[in-house]
């Protein structure tokens, strides 16, 4: 029997600490939580736009006609402009559409159209001084019908409220990431809509007028305007843009008007 003194054996050195580089952890977290996050606001962005899909047009009418933001944005509305009205009730008739839409006519020193959720287009003074033909009016009309067609606004609307919900869920540093996010991700979601329009509005025009005169003159006359130092700088910021480069427009509303026999 060994009578000697007991002496306990010290543990290897470093059993306590982890092999594996602390660097690969962390990277591994915070892929999960970025695809956590992804996919959570994927999801609510989808099921947004579900809703907004089977909400027929009058009904999204009455929910922000309801909410008086639309009044508060943009300031109370004027008489409608009898001519843009007239216009609006034509293409309605051709198309076989029965949207409540109202044309106004608003004083600005910019070129601009756009259409809110309720319907309501406006026409700023400095686009219909500038149009070169009534056939360019009735293209751009068109185009701003595709989005309320499409429901363009609503969805968006939605996609802000989302954004602001998941904001108000998360830390400061996460809100700077998601609207990061959220910005690139609106702009793609921008330019898809715009060719939408577009492609609607060729359509529209044509069951217009019996033919598609018009819907080049606003982006070549828009390209002129831009200069070549802009133009190459559009080029550039492409993918931080709204709206597609114009000449890309152009070329892509003339494929689409020969493949449908409208050239």
């Amino acid at each position: 029997m060994n009578s000697g003194k007991y002496v306990p054996r010290q543990p290897p050195e470093g059993i306590n600490s982890s092999q594996e580089n602390p660097l690969k952890g962390f990277v591994i977290l915070l892929s999960v939580i970025v695809v956590a996050f992804v996919v959570i606001f994927w999801s609510l962005e989808k099921i947004g736009e579900y809703v907004v899909e089977r909400m027929e047009h009058q009904t999204l009418n009455k929910v922000f006609a309801s909410t008086g933001l639309l009044e508060k944005a943009y300031g109370e509305k004027s008489e409608p402009d009898q001519e843009l009205q007239l216009k609006a009730q034509i293409l309605l008739g051709k198309n076989q559409l029965n949207y409540p839409i109202t044309a106004y006519k608003i004083s600005d020193s910019t070129e601009n159209a756009f259409v809110l959720p309720t319907g309501d287009v406006f026409f700023t003074s400095e686009l219909i001084k500038n149009a070169e033909t009534d056939e360019e009016i009735d293209f751009i009309l068109c185009h701003e019908v595709g989005h309320y067609h499409h429901k363009h606004g609503a969805k968006r609307l939605g996609r802000t409220v989302i954004v602001s919900i998941v904001m108000g869920a998360l830390s400061l540093d996460a809100n700077i990431l998601l609207n990061s996010f959220a910005s690139l991700r609106e702009k793609h979601f921008s330019r898809k809509e715009e060719s939408e329009a577009d492609e609607f509005a060729l359509d529209c025009l044509y069951n217009m007028n019996g033919k598609v005169d018009g819907y080049s003159s606003f982006f070549e006359r828009n390209q002129k305007n831009s200069g070549e130092f802009i133009g190459k700088l559009n080029k550039l910021l492409k993918y931080q843009s709204t709206h597609p480069l114009d000449q890309e427009r152009i070329d892509h509303l003339s494929r689409r008007a020969k493949e449908k026999g409208y050239l």
